[in-house]
């Protein structure tokens, strides 16, 4: 019997294959950890459904995997198999190159694609010959594009080395993309519909990151250690109540703005495989110290891969961090379907004449952008200085 890779939820189409906790021959119980896959969302484990010996492992660690596809084979009497049913998989049909004519000629890399009851059949030009050299190497030839029309010696021998080429030019190679990273393209397509407008304002944290200096030194004892992130949250928050339009989506389906009586802070987060929005919920409800502890304990269960896919969605709105990186101005792009995002540069230490005197303060850059459909210039200046208004006046932050 087949194994299928399970719907995990969350609209979660495909997923790549991290780690395999299993090999060919072993015995599983029911609920033992077949393997660990990564989708758009979190990394997730997926458990046996049964008793049984694994027979068959369809896919390697790296392999990228849709929901339905098959994963593993157990050592089980099959049921019958109606083959009318699968012609060829999303992976295709290969094609001898002795049985190909020229008839299926479709382009320069001898590709047809047809879809038969939602089945995506390929075919490929390949002589047997190296065919079973691919088969020898362990390269899935249905992943090659090939320079010259036919897939070559060469072809399968750079794709053994994880690259492919060379093209008229020289060596090239291919990165196959993550689960994250091709989650951040569909959303980079989804937020092209919007029309983006990016503000910027200036908000003097001079006296802000004298307090924060004092409350740390009384607070890390008791566990907290504050960095400007909550204060800005906090700042969003009191905002998105004066403004409540910025803290909403669009729904096409219904032709009208939703506008949120919540307010989720999505916070975006650099790791080495990508970029995560982990969502702080119901954040309004929350104070200062409460915002700050489950900042950190997102961040962390981020980079160390055990968030749960529930706490990367239901942002209502964004802040994005590149300050942290040394980006003074960007140009942040709106995570769908939330119709803004803040983006927050590095402090600038800069002179500033504060009554009759000269004095160095620390000037925050905050950028905006926002759907212009449902905000106009004057909406967003409002809305910056009444962040700007918060995060000067430290009195807004006073811990009890």
């Amino acid at each position: 019997m087949d194994f299928k890779f399970p719907d995990v939820g969350e609209g979660i189409t495909e997923g790549v294959i991290v780690k395999w906790f299993v090999k060919e021959g072993d015995t599983v119980n029911q609920d033992d950890v077949l393997c660990e896959v990564e989708t758009d969302k979190a990394v997730v484990e997926i458990p046996s459904p049964e008793v049984g010996i694994i027979k068959t492992i369809y896919h390697k660690e790296g392999d990228t995997v849709t929901v339905g596809e098959s994963l593993v084979k157990y050592d089980k009497e099959e049921k019958a198999y109606d083959e009318k049913k699968d012609q060829g998989g999303v992976v295709g049909n290969i094609i001898d190159i002795d049985n190909l004519s020229d008839d299926n000629d479709q382009g320069p890399l001898f590709d047809k694609l047809k879809n038969k009851g939602g089945f995506i059949s390929t075919r490929i030009k390949i002589l047997p010959a190296l065919r079973k050299l691919a088969l020898e190497l362990g390269v899935d030839i249905t992943k090659i594009r090939p320079v010259s029309g036919a897939i070559t010696k060469k072809d399968i021998e750079m794709a053994a080395k994880g690259a492919h080429g060379p093209d008229k030019y020289g060596e090239i190679e291919y990165e196959k993309l993550s689960g994250i990273r091709r989650s951040t393209i569909n959303h980079l397509k989804k937020s092209s519909d919007m029309i983006p407008v990016s503000q910027t304002h200036f908000g003097d944290i001079t006296k802000l990151s004298l307090y924060r200096k004092e409350i740390n030194k009384s607070w890390e004892q008791k566990g907290y250690h504050f960095t400007f992130m909550p204060f800005i949250c906090m700042a969003l928050i009191g905002a998105c109540k004066t403004y409540p339009r910025f803290n909403s989506e669009w729904s096409d389906a219904m032709d009208e703005l939703i506008i949120k009586k919540y307010i989720n802070i999505g916070i975006a987060v650099d790791t080495n495989n990508g970029l995560y929005v982990p969502v702080i919920k119901k954040a309004h409800l929350m104070g200062i110290k409460d915002i700050s502890r489950e900042i950190n304990s997102l961040v962390i269960r981020v980079k160390d891969k055990t968030i749960d896919s529930i706490d990367l969605t239901g942002a209502s709105i964004t802040i994005t961090n590149y300050g942290s990186a040394g980006t003074v101005f960007a140009n942040p792009m709106i995570n769908y379907p939330n119709t803004c995002i803040l983006g927050v540069g590095a402090i600038q230490k800069v002179l500033k004449m504060v009554g009759t005197e000269v004095k160095e303060v620390s000037m925050l850059p905050l950028t905006l952008t926002y759907d212009h459909r449902f905000n106009d210039g004057a909406d967003a200046a409002r809305f910056l200085n009444q962040i700007t208004k918060f995060l000067e006046d430290e009195k807004m932050f006073r811990l009890s």
